[in-house]
């Protein structure tokens, strides 16, 4: 009994280690207001219907593609996607990135974006930072997918973003 007890221990925390790490909950803050083009400075929190910007902060688990394009439906007048994240799931924030690309959206980031937020973030059509913005890039990995799928993805990913155009 206390066998089969380990091994069921043993299991969940290695499952749970290639799921990853967990993904800190997302928010979504309407902002509005005059602000320096291309930046959240001098923004506000306001309506969804009031809001030229949308500041999207936590990670990018399941679920935030959906509520990310809710949020724009609410907000018509959004044109910018300001992030602070520390990232999540790439084929979360390859999803973000469609909407933003799709809708043809500038992004920005005052503080943090790392991990899969650059592919969100690298999908506008105006791409700008703040003065102490830090963007932290890494070599992606699965502990679920083998070595020459991860090679892969990793060669799809950077022929995306070898496509997009850095100004």
């Amino acid at each position: 009994m206390l066998q089969a007890i380990l091994a069921l221990l043993l299991f969940s925390v290695a499952v749970r280690a290639q799921l990853g790490m967990e993904i800190p909950d997302l928010h979504i803050l309407y902002l509005g207001g005059a602000a320096a083009p291309e930046t959240t400075e001098g923004l506000k929190e306001v309506p969804p219907a009031q809001a030229t910007a949308i500041l999207f902060t936590g990670g990018f688990g399941y679920g935030s593609t959906g509520a990310l394009a809710a949020a724009l439906d609410a907000a018509p007048h959004v044109r910018l996607v300001a992030f602070d994240s520390p990232g999540g799931r790439p084929l979360v924030a390859q999803g973000i990135a469609e909407l933003i690309r799709d809708r043809h959206l500038d992004t920005y980031v005052d503080r943090y974006c790392a991990s899969a937020c650059i592919a969100a973030f690298a999908a506008g059509t105006v791409r700008s930072s703040g003065p102490r913005a830090v963007f932290g890039f890494h070599r992606g990995a699965s502990f679920i997918l083998d070595d020459l799928a991860n090679i892969m993805f990793l060669r799809m990913e950077r022929q995306w973003f070898v496509g997009a155009e850095f100004r």
